[in-house]
């Protein structure tokens, strides 16, 4: 997605924290002016898209990434807890096995190697990375570093929009180990260059 006032590219990925970047990103671009109006982002998810030139002139890139067990977690919580249509497109990619709300997050894993492209929601994160290397790497496990970073290289404010999204796994209580039986928990490569483009620029921002 493009940050137009700094020439800057940012790499969303799904269950990255993209919905709180998403928001900034059109706060930024004079889209949206309050939060309000934070819904207007499911809409426009290629507002911002680049084409070629902006991803080769562009003076910044970052990208957020994720645990990838963290990841698939969020997906679980958000798409299939709350039987979204995301959950009934996963029910016809496994031969509707296994209904939606009979789904445990153990059997939600291990078939991810059998839908693994079927959704941007569990799509691997590399898939989605437009070049080789990138100014800054993030991790939405250290969000508040990513924020002061941005803010402090291209003067990007950003305030986390989960709570209002009702996103995030930062609600639930983690269980103690041995504790929880998984099969129960249903629903209720070399240093690239700098700068290069990956793969004839393959995925670029959805």
């Amino acid at each position: 997605m493009c940050l137009y006032n700094t020439n800057s590219i940012y790499t969303f990925i799904p269950k990255n924290a993209c919905s709180t970047m998403r928001f900034w990103v059109a706060t930024a671009n004079g889209c949206i002016n309050s939060s309000d109006n934070i819904h207007w982002i499911h809409q426009n998810n290629e507002t911002f898209k680049p084409n070629l030139g902006d991803l080769i002139r562009a003076k910044y890139t970052f990208v957020v990434l994720r645990d990838p067990f963290r990841r698939l977690a969020s997906c679980y919580l958000d798409k299939f807890v709350g039987q979204t249509n995301t959950s009934w497109h996963y029910y016809d990619c496994i031969k509707r096995k296994i209904e939606p709300q009979m789904l445990t997050f153990k059997q939600f894993v291990t078939s991810i190697p059998e839908v693994l492209r079927e959704n941007i929601h569990w799509r691997p994160q590399i898939d989605f990375l437009v070049y080789e290397q990138y100014d800054d790497w993030f991790c939405v496990e250290d969000f508040a570093m990513a924020a002061e970073t941005l803010s402090c290289r291209i003067g990007l404010t950003v305030v986390d929009t989960r709570p209002l999204l009702k996103h995030g796994t930062e609600s639930h209580r983690r269980a103690r180990r041995g504790k929880l039986n998984p099969g129960k928990s249903r629903p209720r490569a070399r240093a690239p260059q700098k700068g290069r483009l990956r793969g004839q620029c393959r995925g670029l921002v959805r």
